[in-house]
């Protein structure tokens, strides 16, 4: 019976974010994962994240805006690891980048490696 984990699985990691912005206060990432976020900025629709501990290779994101006609995509040129990794998260609705409205979500899955090994 195997004790111990032997997969090179355990190398991956995942962060749940919900970004938000409340009537009145600046725009936060809050979630289960918020800790791992050092910063995060929303400038006309175009989203900056700096994690605290960046990931070894490119990224994976997922994202859902809860505005409606909302799109949530992520700029192919960010979050390839790197001492300050960024990762541009780019909201639009109707095909124009649009700030986070108050009291509007957008719930993103980051997932990615600690390391740059294949397999």
């Amino acid at each position: 019976m195997l004790r111990s984990p032997k997969s090179t699985q355990r190398k991956m990691r995942q962060l749940e974010l919900i970004l938000k912005k409340e009537s009145g206060e600046a725009f936060t990432a809050s979630g289960p994962a918020s800790n791992q976020v050092s910063a995060a900025d929303d400038t006309s629709g175009v989203i900056t994240l700096t994690l605290k501990q960046p990931f070894a290779n490119e990224v994976v994101v997922i994202g859902n805006s809860t505005v409606d006609k909302g799109v949530v995509r992520v700029d192919k040129t960010s979050g390839k690891g790197g001492s300050s990794d960024k990762i541009q998260i780019i909201h639009q609705v109707n095909q124009a980048n649009a700030a986070l409205a108050d009291a509007h979500r957008i719930h993103l899955l980051l997932i990615g490696s600690d390391i740059t090994e294949k397999y």
